[in-house]
């Protein structure tokens, strides 16, 4: 099972990614788990990217302040799409976050 992380960030600007999958192989639907916590209040975006890696397909916004492990069975994608996590806000501490694939 693959993992992804871009590991643990100080201080992180809006944006910052903290986990991609890269451009996902053909089929449809896979099994993700993320992972994830940070030292304060931290939202983050879970995003699925359009194959261009260009646009946001559909986000889904959550707060790693506690640390988190959500999954998602039989998420549905395009071809080349990728999942990834990105910092929402500017934050002032240490947050990381990974996906499992």
């Amino acid at each position: 099972m693959p993992w992804t992380t871009e590991g643990r960030k100080v201080n992180p600007l809006s944006g910052a990614l903290l986990a991609d999958t890269g451009p996902l192989s053909p089929g449809g639907a896979m099994n993700f788990v993320v992972i994830g916590s940070s030292t304060v209040v931290g939202f983050v975006a879970l995003q699925l990217r359009d194959s261009a890696n260009q646009n946001t397909v559909t986000d889904h916004y959550i707060n790693l302040s506690d640390p988190i492990h959500m999954k998602f069975e039989n998420m549905s994608f395009g071809e080349g799409q990728r999942f990834r996590i990105v910092v929402d806000l500017a934050i002032v501490g240490s947050i990381q976050a990974g996906i499992l694939y």
